[in-house]
């Protein structure tokens, strides 16, 4: 059985599940990673443009809800560039 790490806000959720987008933290139900909305926001994306800006569309407590996060933090991977994410209350 895998474990699964859930951080709840008011309309929304971030949550850690093993073995699901390399276990990174994720919105809701969706497999966008924390991460990604970060480095997008880094690069000017605005909230509102977050709405439209995946496949799979959010909502503005998604997009809220990574302010919740206890920390964000940027590293460098072999791959890029990440953002490794804490989710405590």
């Amino acid at each position: 059985m895998t474990s699964t790490e859930v951080l709840h806000t008011e309309q929304s959720y971030i949550q850690k599940t093993p073995n699901v987008c390399g276990g990174d933290a994720c919105i809701g139900y969706t497999r966008i990673p924390v991460w990604s909305l970060v480095v997008a926001s880094r690069l000017g994306k605005a909230d509102a443009e977050l709405l439209d800006y995946f496949v799979t569309p959010l909502s503005l407590a998604d997009v809220g809800a990574v302010g919740y996060c206890g920390t964000v933090t940027m590293k460098s991977t072999g791959r890029g560039t990440r953002a490794a994410v804490s989710l405590e209350e």
